[in-house]
């Protein structure tokens, strides 16, 4: 995964942890698996020891076929695993077209 912000501040705290702030962007990078998911918000925070980001700001993932809208987030990229927070919506679509 590539994670981008226009701030950061990280923490040097246990758990370490970075705050993400302005137009945060998350790539799933290329490779073996990867469904090309692209995760953006406003705010988020990020503990890179434990893999693990969260947000209670709106987010939209997308990856080819499906866009996901949510209030908050907690996703575990060490197990792949995106849990939606509240007022989640999905739309999906022929990727292909």
């Amino acid at each position: 995964w590539h994670i981008h912000a226009n701030e950061g501040l990280a923490y040097q705290t246990k758990p370490k942890k970075i705050n993400l702030i302005g137009n945060v962007r998350i790539q799933q990078l290329p490779g073996k698996g990867s469904h090309k998911a692209r995760l953006t918000t406003s705010q988020m925070t990020y503990f890179p020891n434990q893999n693990i980001a969260e947000t209670k700001q709106p987010v939209t993932i997308s990856e080819p076929g499906t866009v996901m809208h949510s209030v908050g987030f907690k996703a575990n990229f060490h197990e792949g695993v995106i849990k939606f927070l509240s007022r989640s919506e999905a739309e999906y679509y022929d990727a292909k077209q």
